[in-house]
């Protein structure tokens, strides 16, 4: 992505959409809002999909991209296990 008002779309966009994430873990785990767990939990899943769909991207839509989102949430299991 070249162009930088893309570029900073797609941050801000990317940034509530973690934040929204973050919120709902939290209530569904019974922490805080402001707790750092859930905040770094979705960070690293959002942009662990974003990863998976840029590998997607970039190498020609070869396989589903469901196939790329299980192998990027086995990667991060794997890390954070």
């Amino acid at each position: 992505m070249e162009e930088p008002a893309l570029r900073a779309a797609l941050l801000e966009q990317t940034d509530e959409l973690t934040q929204r994430v973050a919120e709902a873990l939290a209530r569904a785990s019974g922490q805080p809002a402001d707790d750092l767990e859930p905040h770094v939990i979705a960070t690293t899943l959002i942009w662990a999909m974003m990863a998976a769909a840029r590998h997607w991207h970039t190498h020609g839509h070869r396989t589903p991209i469901r196939t790329e989102f299980e192998r990027v949430l086995a990667i991060v299991q794997r890390g954070l296990g």
